[in-house]
């Protein structure tokens, strides 16, 4: 069985990722005239701009690669495959210049690439990014999203949202924690105590249950130690979790 992927397949593929660039790139910066059904004038921009486009494109395309492979067309069971590496080009698709000054590849397209609209000609080169993804194949003329690269998606519990392992509602364990009032900082009048509460809600979670004993996992994302919360990793190791497959972090 062949494992190719046909032409009308690919060409699905590609809409659908230009499908969700072109709405990435509307909720940045559009408040109106989404289908570019006329020009594009200033007052269809936000008055506001706030996003993160550097790595949309990258990761529309990943979330669209693993939408395939969930999809209808695949019923057979998914191999279980090695960690892939993927480097795209920060900002892809997006404006490769604005004002002579490198964008997409760049640490300008981060944010927001085109950030004002006072300057000539900002307008036109946000109109000519969004009819690069070509929205007229991607919509109908009620904005709707074309059947036919909707049915791309997964359904079901294939869905992101609704995958048991990404939906903890649908796994959760009751988590027997210590009682929080043993871990109470007596403060007999104020400024008479030193204490610091990441430490203490550290404490809290290195006590007498051991939640990590729980097949469970903290998680910080910034430095445990000079934020004060290193209390459960005393005498553990880290990057494991107790019942759990070990995480080489």
């Amino acid at each position: 069985m062949s494992h190719t992927l046909s032409s009308e397949t690919l060409a699905k593929m590609d809409a659908y990722w230009r499908a969700a660039n072109d709405l990435s790139v509307g909720q940045i910066y559009l408040r109106d005239n989404p289908l570019l059904e006329r020009s594009l004038t200033l007052l269809d921009i936000k008055p506001r701009l706030l996003g993160q486009w550097g790595t949309t494109p990258g990761l529309n395309l990943l979330y669209e690669q693993k939408a395939r492979a969930l999809g209808p067309e695949q019923a057979m069971p998914r191999p279980r495959w090695p960690m892939i590496g993927l480097r795209t080009p920060k900002g892809w698709t997006g404006p490769k210049r604005v004002d002579n000054k490198q964008v997409e590849g760049s640490w300008r397209s981060h944010q927001v690439p085109i950030s004002e609209f006072k300057s000539s000609g900002h307008v036109e080169q946000l109109e000519n990014w969004l009819k690069s993804y070509r929205p007229e194949e991607l919509f109908d003329e009620h904005g709707q999203f074309r059947d036919e690269l909707a049915a791309l998606a997964p359904t079901g519990q294939r869905r992101m949202g609704c995958n048991p392992h990404a939906n903890g509602g649908a796994l959760l364990k009751p988590l027997v924690m210590p009682a929080f009032r043993d871990h109470a900082v007596a403060v007999p009048k104020p400024g008479a105590t030193d204490a610091e509460p990441p430490a203490h809600a550290a404490c809290l979670a290195a006590g007498p249950q051991r939640v990590f004993a729980q097949g469970s996992r903290l998680h910080r994302p910034r430095g445990q130690q000079e934020g004060r919360g290193g209390a459960p990793l005393h005498g553990r190791r880290r990057g494991v979790a107790v019942g759990l497959q070990r995480c080489r972090c």
